[in-house]
């Protein structure tokens, strides 16, 4: 499933890496990937199998080994069930103890989504934003039903604020989310609640499909900058918390520019963050948030992960 549904392609992905929405059920992209279509740098094609070395170098090497034309892939069939489950926790530690838990349950959803305090913020604050700006034409048209929707959007949105730490999932079988029926985690109260060692809140069932249906917009905060520049690395779920933190103190303290991340849980020991900075390419301060973008790579690495796609950028 990817990301950018409206721009992106399979080719596209299987270049910059592969991993994202739906990798905490089905894993990477190459698991489904039968063999790719490659014009190298010498102008040959060539056509890679999984079972070639040059295979697995191709996803992440973003061009540098030759360009991505086509792939056969493996497919599983349509599912029409999509079920949203949304969290919020205090602190980001939470957040991987909670997945701890979801591997002991053996509970496998398509994904988990992860939202940093900050990019709540600003995802609300632009959500409020566009539907204000529907509402005057609604009304002018009398449209009973877009305005009740809107209204309702509104109020949606509106219960962002407050939210800490969220994680959103969503389970793509029946069999999936019945499972997780059994466990009390998944059964809504709006009071904050006490898990074993857990404090969190469930997010109502309209909160939860709204956040899901946000992984199809990671750059819907691009204009605010009007540009943004992103940090995009793999780390273990255990010290991701730690480097959240030294990213906070270090840049968002110095800089007074809010550090706004999101990420995939990509399994029970990784996950994949996307470290945003809103920028404009028109100020000299823009440079300044350039050098950040590798700096936040090697704040990564010292916390033992690693870049996601290394590319020419990352090179």
């Amino acid at each position: 499933d990817i990301t950018n549904p409206h721009s992106g392609t399979i080719c596209g992905w299987i270049a910059t890496g592969g991993l994202g929405l739906g990798a905490f059920k089905y894993g990477h992209v190459n698991n489904s990937v039968l063999a790719i279509r490659l014009l190298r740098p010498d102008g040959e094609w060539q056509t890679i199998l999984p079972d070639q070395e040059l295979f697995a170098d191709i996803f992440g090497s973003e061009g540098q080994i030759g360009i991505v034309a086509g792939a056969v892939l493996r497919v599983g069939k349509q599912t029409y069930v999509s079920k949203p489950y949304a969290f919020s926790f205090e602190n980001s530690d939470t957040v991987n103890r909670f997945v701890q838990l979801l591997n002991e349950w053996q509970l496998k959803p398509t994904s988990l989504l992860y939202f940093d305090p900050n990019y709540l913020a600003t995802t609300r604050e632009i959500e409020k934003a566009k539907l204000i700006a529907q509402l005057p034409e609604a009304m002018e048209s009398a449209d009973a039903v877009r305005i009740a929707r809107l209204r309702q959007d509104l109020d949606t949105v509106e219960k962002y604020a407050g939210l800490q730490h969220a994680v959103v999932m969503e389970f793509d079988t029946k069999e999936d989310y019945q499972k997780a029926l059994k466990y009390p985690f998944f059964t809504f109260s709006p009071e904050r609640r006490r898990y074993r060692d857990l404090i969190f809140t469930s997010l109502s069932t309209t909160v939860a499909h709204k956040l899901w249906e946000h992984r199809y917009q990671p750059v819907e905060m691009k204009p605010q900058g009007p540009s943004m520049l992103v940090s995009e690395v793999i780390l273990p779920l255990e010290k991701f918390s730690q480097y959240l933190n030294f990213i906070q103190s270090a840049i968002t303290s110095w800089t007074e520019n809010p550090v706004k991340t999101e990420g995939h849980i990509l399994n029970e020991k990784e996950i994949l963050l996307q470290t945003i900075i809103l920028a404009d390419t028109q100020t000299f301060r823009h440079k300044l948030y350039l050098g950040l973008v590798p700096f936040m790579t090697q704040t990564a690495v010292f916390f033992a992960g690693h870049s996601y796609g290394f590319g020419i950028w990352n090179l």
